[in-house]
Order: C-alpha cells, then structure tokens, then sequence
C-alpha cells in the first residue's frame, strides 16, 4: 500500500478527521468488508496497515482530535508529506492544530513562519521547535 495518495499533504485530515471512511479499490471495489460502516473501526487489518504506511498511531486514526498537543508527534507525521505549493503543506496543518491564520497563496515559505507564530502563542511551549 505504498500510494502516492499517502504522501498528499492533505491526506492527514482525509485520514483523521472523519469518524467513517471507507477504501476502495481500483473500479469502486471496496478494500474491507461491504457491510462495515468504518474500515477504520471494523477492520483492523485495513487499521494496522494504515498506521505502518502512515506513522501514525492507530489510537489516532481512530479518535484524533485537533489542537496543539503533541505538537512533535503531528509535526513528524506532516514531514512524509508533500504538496504541490509549499504554503499548502502549513495550510493542511491548520485543521490539525485546531489553528486560523489568514490564508495568503504565493507566500511560500512564511506561510510556515506564521504557523510557528501562532503554534507558540496558543501553546507557549518552545519545545514545539524541537521536531
């Protein structure tokens, strides 16, 4: 399960933020059980495999809830991903960190400066740094 889908900079909120969400293979054949309203919830194959793909822990694919802890932990699971504009990969992070800054597109890399900005004064925990 090595798709490139997985290293979207939007994947992290395709992946946490719904409570049901379901895979499909190529021609809409689904990848877990039919009947199952969650692949996420009712497979723990589909589970297990996504969390080896993606570093992130099961615990959250399952129940993931937004803000600024563990700052380090979603900072690490970001770096696997790409975007095609280098603001997106800040503006992806908004939604994880429970976070509103303005969007400005052709800002490029002080797209990320402003994320720290607001990450410190939400947290006020330097150690966000240390990732």
């Amino acid at each position: 399960m090595r798709e490139s889908w997985f290293t979207r900079g939007w994947t992290l909120q395709e992946l946490l933020a719904p409570h049901i969400i379901k895979f499909y293979r190529c021609h809409w054949v689904p990848l877990g059980d039919v009947e199952a309203e969650s692949d996420k919830d009712d497979d723990p194959n589909i589970l297990k495999v996504l969390s080896q793909v993606t570093s992130i822990p099961e615990s959250q694919l399952l129940s993931f809830t937004p803000g600024t802890r563990n700052v380090y932990m979603k900072m690490k699971w970001a770096s696997t991903h790409h975007t095609t504009k280098v603001e997106d990969v800040v503006y992806c992070l908004l939604g994880i960190f429970d976070l509103s800054i303005p969007v400005s597109y052709g800002e490029g890399r002080w797209a990320f400066h402003r994320l720290m900005e607001a990450l410190v004064l939400r947290c006020n925990k330097w150690q966000i740094f240390a990732w």
